[in-house]
């Protein structure tokens, strides 16, 4: 089981509520990776980990490659784009 071999905690919940947020313990974490199907939540996940929890160090998925600039003006450290990496991929 993937919790097991990398010791992560599972919660089912929606990621977008600060209290399941608290719940995972992210006032702990100082990195958050986002990677929700929605650019959207991605977004609004990564502002509460650093504005709420304060996490130094966010990364987020972009599947929209021109919202990655947007995503870094508001302060997510970095994005990464599915789309972006597969075409250029050799």
């Amino acid at each position: 089981m993937i919790s097991t071999d990398l010791g992560a905690i599972i919660l089912r919940g929606d990621g977008t509520d600060s209290s399941v947020m608290e719940e995972a313990g992210m006032a702990r974490v100082g990195f958050g990776d986002c990677c929700a199907g929605d650019d959207e939540d991605n977004l609004m996940i990564c502002q509460m980990a650093k504005k709420k929890f304060d996490v130094k160090r966010t990364i987020a998925r972009a599947s929209i490659i021109r919202r990655r600039a947007y995503f870094q003006t508001i302060g997510i450290d970095n994005t990464v784009s599915v789309t972006d990496l597969i075409s250029r991929a050799d």
